[in-house]
This record gives structure tokens, C-alpha cells and sequence, in this order.
């Protein structure tokens, strides 16, 4: 399906989110069931939300929609365009531990949620004293300069330099030392002549 774009640029992000959001927006279905939006978020520019059908004898179903939302230029307001909520892996969690249609979302769900686990099986904490690889230069981490990136040792040579945050998170970690072990920094003396 194309972009739908509002004329006004009255119509930012957050108002075509909550728009779209409704909670009095009637989402009906083939079968004739009825669902509305229950809760939504706006992740990036990817909207999800998840929608509520309560039936005559009280049980409740869920159905997911999504939406990814683009600037619609110069002098206009904000687009939307629906899009399958399959096809996305940043759904928040309320949505996927929803009541959903097993058959229709069940692979997704644990896709997603396997996905997720391997991203955090991956992520490392890094500290002090751990040794990464970046390029084909082995380096020890001194200390954590916050958004300055880190004080590095080259191990081969002892060089001292400053790596960038970015450089670090594509640094491969080959090693760790206790921290105890590692040296204080140095220590600078003046030889009496």
C-alpha cells in the first residue's frame, strides 16, 4: 500500500500517532469481529499498536497493526503507511506477550523474542583491563572516558592512545584481565642528577 500524507504541517509525528491510535477507531474485521486500539508506541518513526477485541462472553482477543511514519516534506505534515507487523522486530514487549493468534503470529513471536535473546547472549559489558581487536591491533581497555570513547594500550608496543566509542563497539573482545592485576597508572619519577 502507498504513503497517505496530510496537507497541514500541524499534523507532526505524535499527532498522526495518536490519530491513528484511537481508541474510538473501530478496526473491523472479515469475519466481522471488531477491534480497537487498546495501547500504542512510537518507536523511532515505527508505530505499533496493539488492538482489543472483547467478545459477548468475555474473552478477549488481540491484533497488531503497524505503521511507519516519514515527513512528508516541506510545508505539508507527516505520512503514514501500513506495513506488516511481521515483518518488524522492534515491537515493544507488551505486544508480544499479547493474547495473538498463535497460528497467524506464534513463528514471529518466537522469532522476535529468539532474536532478542541472541542480541543480549552477545552484549558484552565491557571493563577494564579486557583486551579487543580493532583492525589488526590488539589493545587493552584503561579506563572508560564516558562519551570520549575509552584510554587504550597497544599491547604490542605499550603506545597509550584514545579509541572512540564507536571504534570500541566494533572492536572484537579476545581477552580479559582481572582487574586487580592491571597496573596503576604510570608512575612518573624524576632521577635525581
Amino acid at each position: 500500500m502507498g504513503w497517505s500524507v496530510y496537507d497541514s504541517p500541524a499534523f507532526t509525528k505524535e499527532v498522526v500517532a495518536r490519530e491513528l491510535a484511537r481508541p474510538q477507531q473501530d478496526w473491523p474485521r472479515e469475519d466481522g469481529r471488531v477491534f480497537r486500539a487498546e495501547r500504542y508506541s512510537l518507536i523511532g518513526s515505527e508505530l505499533w499498536i496493539l488492538l482489543k477485541h472483547e467478545a459477548a462472553d468475555g474473552t478477549v482477543e488481540h491484533d497488531v497493526a503497524r505503521y511507519l511514519l516519514q515527513s512528508g516534506g516541506r510545508g505539508s505534515g507527516w505520512g503514514f503507511k501500513d506495513v506488516p507487523p511481521r515483518e518488524g522486530d522492534s515491537a515493544p514487549a507488551y505486544i508480544l506477550n499479547a493474547n495473538l493468534d498463535p497460528e497467524y503470529y506464534g513463528d514471529w513471536v518466537a522469532w522476535v523474542t529468539t532474536t532478542r535473546a541472541e542480541h543480549r547472549a552477545k552484549a558484552v559489558k565491557l571493563l577494564a583491563g579486557m583486551t579487543v581487536r580493532y583492525g589488526e591491533t590488539s589493545y587493552r581497555l584503561d579506563e572508560c572516558l564516558g562519551r570520549r570513547g575509552w584510554a587504550v594500550t597497544d599491547t604490542a608496543t605499550g603506545a597509550q592512545f584514545r579509541m572512540l566509542s564507536r571504534q570500541v563497539a566494533q572492536a572484537e573482545v579476545i581477552g580479559s584481565t582481572k582487574l586487580a592485576s592491571l597496573p596503576a597508572k604510570p608512575i612518573q619519577m624524576e632521577l635525581a642528577a
